[in-house]
């Protein structure tokens, strides 16, 4: 039997249901929430560390070396790489697929069907929108049927990409790889591989060189 040693320390049994898979040198506060959906798994891979405050959902599934930070929501169907970090007060909405060695810093809100890469790098403040049409409550929205769902696509932002503070990602747009994306940007278009964008809306405004840009890839095993 294992037990919590305060403030840290591996799992108390009686905290973990028969949906979570939890690593036994899984690190987590004895006061984060598990909140079960739909009878889906939630997967917490070694060595996850998940501060204070969070909330879990059911089907879940943190890679190997994941940390969660304090007081964040990470909502059903959503799958976190390995050595990735999701910090403080972040919102993940589900249906979210987020890459290895990635860094969502605090206070960032995640739509739903957002997928980010791996070695991606998200300042604080960033949203990404997923419902180009605002339709709740109007006639291409029902709850029952579910029939606004097709309606949504959150972003999708490639390997690699850097994006300063308080940036905006408009639904369905596809942000290239290694791309850098400037402080305040509404990002409303595409943006190609290494491009410099910033503005509202977010203009092209130069390129990376490939060969200065190179990323140091993680040496760990986190298998």
């Amino acid at each position: 039997t294992v037990v919590f040693v305060p403030p840290y320390g591996p799992m108390n049994a009686h905290n973990i249901q028969p949906w979570i898979d939890a690593a036994k040198n899984a690190i987590i506060h004895p006061s984060v929430v598990f909140v079960s959906y739909d009878g889906k798994p939630t997967v917490i891979g070694k060595s996850v560390k998940i501060d204070s405050g969070s909330v879990i959902y059911g089907g879940v599934d943190l890679g190997a070396d994941c940390v969660v930070g304090h007081n964040t929501i990470i909502r059903p169907n959503t799958k976190v790489g390995v050595h990735s970090v999701i910090a403080n007060l972040c919102m993940l909405e589900g249906n979210i697929t987020i890459g290895g060695h990635t860094l969502i810093h605090s206070n960032n809100h995640l739509g739903q069907k957002t997928t980010i890469g791996n070695y991606v790098f998200m300042a604080p403040l960033c949203v990404t929108t997923n419902d180009p049409e605002m339709n709740y409550y109007r006639k291409e929205y029902s709850r029952d049927t579910g029939s606004h769902w097709k309606h949504l696509g959150g972003p999708t932002i490639e390997d690699g990409v850097r994006i300063g503070v308080g940036s905006i990602f408009f639904p369905k747009i596809h942000v290239g790889k290694q791309a850098m994306i400037g402080a305040g940007a509404v990002v409303t278009k595409d943006i190609p591989d290494f491009a410099i964008a910033y503005g509202v809306p977010a203009i092209v405004k130069g390129f990376i060189n490939p060969n200065d840009d190179s990323i140091v890839k993680c040496t760990k095993d986190h298998s």
